[in-house]
């Protein structure tokens, strides 16, 4: 028994087990510590669209364990190009405001770009007064999608351009225009992010 315990094999098996318990322990600890709520995400989110965290009410939440509210809008706006909205809230004390999170599909490399979009009523008109870049993924040319570039997404009246047929493309030929010099799919996916809001506006804001 000695023979085993003083043996070389033995040795390495015991190190190796140590390093994996310890490794395993710091990675609990970190995930505790590192772990964002759904929650946080979102107040985040209401802090770089407002400048601070308002009060807000879930309208839908992908994440929710409230089945009713969980479930994710999509939208297919010609069979290749679609987007899906994976959160909505509603701003309280600001009854008109709504900040959706959504996803557009058809990216570089069949990625995505996921966006948090503000919706305000003005004037008796829904209008996109902000949109912020939240995550994305398989995209290389995020550069070239600058703050500009997401200004271009700002509309006065939403249901107008619904009701019009006007949704956004990155390609020469749409009613509305954005074209991104080298990052076109991209583009396109930012495109369809802000259309599923358009359509979401129009079908439930008329």
């Amino acid at each position: 028994m000695n023979k085993i315990f003083k043996s070389t094999w033995f040795k390495c098996i015991t190190v190796l087990l140590l390093i994996m318990a310890i490794a395993g322990g710091l990675l609990a600890v970190l995930n505790d510590l590192l772990f964002v709520s759904p929650e946080e995400r979102a107040s985040r989110a209401m802090k770089k669209i407002y400048g601070y965290t308002p009060e807000y009410q879930t309208v839908l939440d992908v994440d929710s364990d409230d089945d009713s509210l969980n479930d994710a809008i999509v939208y297919d706006f010609d069979g290749v190009n679609k987007g899906y909205i994976n959160k909505i809230y509603a701003i309280s004390g600001q009854t008109d405001d709504l900040v959706f999170q959504t996803v557009g599909e058809n990216g570089f490399k069949g990625g995505n770009i996921t966006l948090w979009i503000k919706v305000v009523k003005r004037n008796n008109k829904y209008a996109i007064d902000k949109v912020i870049l939240s995550g994305y993924t398989k995209q290389t040319l995020m550069s070239m999608l600058d703050s500009n570039f997401y200004k271009g997404f700002y509309l006065t009246d939403v249901t107008k351009e619904y009701n019009n047929g006007n949704l956004f493309t990155a390609k020469g030929d749409s009613k509305l225009l954005n074209p991104v010099s080298g990052a076109t799919k991209s583009a396109t996916a930012a495109s369809n992010a802000v259309n599923c809001v358009i359509g979401y506006i129009g079908e439930n804001y008329q």
